[in-house]
């Protein structure tokens, strides 16, 4: 395994460490590049590494655009490695991989024993309870959660999860950071899907459930959820936006810790994560969009 631009392993206690180069990994790396801090990405596919900094880029122009992103910063340097050992020297590691368990894990596993001793890792999921991950961090009290919404460079409050075990001081320094990228935390309990995920993903998976059922079709649920419940996004537009991939993963790994109150992804759903439908990044979702 190599760097695809310069070994950092000794590099600046600031530079910020991501580990997942998908979309939420990339749209986090914009983040932070944005606000002119470096950055590391360590990603282990070959074809998300080659095309990520193209797609940081993009998202850069697009949050400065839109003013998620300051204008005037000089944009952070941005590292795209599969080299765990280039993170060694950093001080956060963000932890934003797929919604499954056994590949967190591996990334606990993995970046654990090269970090020193008071590293903050921050996990993005959107589902898994801090504590459980815990388990897998060597230090429980060094890890906090931080449920980036996406795309993460536009919207600028976050859910913040505080474990167990999280200490005072990564509180603190995890509060800092964010306000240094423009981010306000909210912080919440630790539970399944805290509180974004629980309510928004079981209202998606009933709004595919609808269209499942032949009650109505896509455009009509979220007719109805903007014009006449208010809300400025239905939930299969959403849904699109998010990844149904992404939502899929989500809804089960809610399901694996309790079924009882999160039933698993519908039908509809599942179907079109398998076919490759996955919303607007593969130009297919619930609507048609361009090519991705």
């Amino acid at each position: 395994m190599s760097s695809e631009k310069t070994d950092l392993s000794t590099g600046p206690a600031d530079v910020v460490a991501i580990v997942g180069g998908g979309s939420m990994g990339a749209g986090i790396a914009a983040l932070f590049t944005g606000f002119g801090k470096p950055v590391i990405v360590v990603e282990s596919n070959k074809e998300r590494r080659e095309s990520l900094p193209g797609r940081v880029g993009r998202s850069m122009k697009h949050g400065r655009l839109l003013g998620g992103l300051p204008k005037a910063n000089a944009a952070g340097e941005l590292t795209v490695t599969s080299d765990f050992s280039a993170i060694a020297s950093t001080a956060v590691v963000v932890e934003a991989v797929t919604e499954d368990f056994e590949t967190k894990r591996a990334v606990y596993a993995e970046a654990g024993p090269i970090v020193a001793a008071g590293t903050v890792f921050v996990s993005c999921t959107s589902s898994f309870r801090i504590a459980g991950l815990a388990e897998l961090c060597p230090r429980a009290e060094d890890l906090i959660g931080v449920h980036f919404m996406n795309p993460a460079y536009l919207i600028r409050t976050v859910e913040a999860v505080r474990g167990q075990a999280t200490s005072e001081r990564v509180v603190r320094k995890v509060g800092s950071l964010l306000a240094e990228v423009g981010r306000t935390p909210v912080f919440v309990g630790d539970g399944v899907g805290f509180v974004t995920s629980r309510l928004l993903h079981q209202m998606i998976n009933d709004a595919a459930r609808i269209v499942e059922e032949g009650l109505a079709d896509a455009e009509s649920v979220d007719r109805l959820v903007e014009a006449a419940l208010g809300h400025p996004m239905g939930p299969l537009r959403t849904a699109d936006l998010i990844g149904i991939d992404n939502l899929v993963d989500s809804i089960k790994a809610q399901a694996a810790q309790d079924g009882a109150k999160f039933p698993g992804p519908c039908r509809l759903l599942s179907e079109m994560a398998a076919s490759g439908r996955v919303g607007r990044k593969a130009g297919r979702g619930f609507y048609r969009y361009g090519e991705p």
